[in-house]
């Protein structure tokens, strides 16, 4: 028997009373958690069989890799667990608490049915995770400390509510995958006569091109389009801000999974109804874009991966997408209102709603603003 596995079996078993001691004292403060927390009893009641079989394993010689596999399976789910649930639900503060009720009352009216309960954590930049791999149902949210504090940032909510929708369903990236190996298969075709060597560097362009689109790449755009659906034009101008305000180059191809911000400004512009698209503030917000855009200089790779029909090609798949697989969800067909309109405050303010209305105070006068987000803030729901 070896004696540092049978030191890691007792390691283990000590994590494992310690979670559940932190599980109870949870329960005890009352805190408004019941999912949350019978989830987490119940994977601690899966580590717990894994236990029993390493204990098991480190008695038979020759199953040390089985060993090994149950001791880092156990690490994994203790430091996952502790990293992000415990230690986000020891320290909850009222604003946090507020946010997961609003998120939640979000996700009810989005029809997002599989999302039970979750946990907010102002420690990071936005972010909706599903912590455990395949359980979308106690997601954590983390966002910065003053995410309630301005609008142009809020739709980023329901760009990562779409992480949730597009990870769950392999048919949105098998179908957006299609759309772009149909769309280069056509360039293809429409080449013309050309010498051997010429058409062979062609079609390779076009074929990297088609393998620029990954899956990240597509999940992003899925969810600028994916919250555009749901969040009407507040989303274009939330899009068009962050990057206006990232400054580099907005036709940059990167490695990243993002990609460039003159292909999602565009994205989310293109996924808009016309009528949405013609307010006077969205005219005016993408007459800035265009302004800083002119800036920069599309190189061949840009022109190359994200032709301006393709992005139209793209948009309209994913709002199609949307209506096809997910009918229940509510798409926000209504344009910004007047400044005299988003000046009055209902008694509840949906927060889609605020959301655009916010964008209407906030560019129109912006001064109001403070004191009217003030009091949206009192009834958002």
């Amino acid at each position: 028997m070896s004696a540092y596995r049978a030191a890691k079996a007792a390691e283990h078993t000590a994590n494992l009373q310690w979670l559940r001691a932190q599980l109870s004292s949870f329960r005890t403060a009352g805190l408004p958690h019941d999912i949350i927390l019978q989830r987490l009893e119940e994977k601690v009641d899966e580590a717990e069989k894994g236990l029993i079989l390493l204990k098991t394993a480190v008695q038979i010689a020759g199953l040390e890799a089985d060993a090994d596999a149950l001791s880092s399976g156990l690490a994994k789910f203790v430091r996952t667990t502790s990293d992000y649930y415990v230690a986000g639900l020891r320290h909850q503060s009222t604003e946090e608490l507020a946010t997961r009720d609003l998120l939640l009352k979000v996700c009810s009216r989005l029809h997002l049915d599989w999302i039970h309960d979750a946990l907010v954590r102002y420690s990071r930049d936005l972010a909706l995770l599903p912590v455990y791999h395949g359980d979308y149902s106690i997601p954590i949210l983390f966002a910065p400390p003053n995410l309630m504090e301005g609008v142009l940032t809020l739709p980023g909510i329901h760009h990562e509510l779409g992480h949730s929708v597009f990870a769950r369903d392999r048919q949105f990236v098998r179908e957006l995958g299609r759309v772009v190996d149909k769309f280069f298969d056509d360039e293809k075709k429409k080449l013309g006569p050309l010498a051997p060597k010429k058409r062979s560097e062609q079609e390779a362009a076009f074929d990297a091109a088609a393998r620029y689109w990954s899956e990240s790449q597509l999940a992003e755009v899925f969810c600028d389009v994916f919250a555009g659906y749901v969040c009407g034009p507040g989303n274009l101008i939330s899009v068009t801000d962050l990057h206006l305000a990232e400054g580099p180059n907005p036709y940059l191809i990167s490695n990243t999974m993002h990609p460039p911000g003159a292909a999602r400004v565009s994205m989310c512009e293109r996924a808009l109804s016309p009528m949405q698209r013609g307010h006077a503030l969205v005219r005016d917000t993408l007459g800035d874009w265009h302004n800083f855009v002119a800036k920069s200089t599309p190189d061949a790779s840009y022109q190359r991966c994200c032709p301006p029909a393709l992005l139209q090609i793209l948009a309209d798949r994913v709002n199609e997408l949307i209506a096809t697989h997910l009918p229940a969800v509510p798409r926000y067909t209504k344009p910004l209102t007047t400044l005299d309109e988003a000046r009055v405050i209902p008694t509840q303010l949906p927060l889609e709603d605020a959301i655009n209305a916010g964008h209407v105070v906030l560019l129109a006068s912006p001064t109001e603003f403070p004191s009217w987000w003030k009091s949206a803030g009192a009834v958002l729901c």
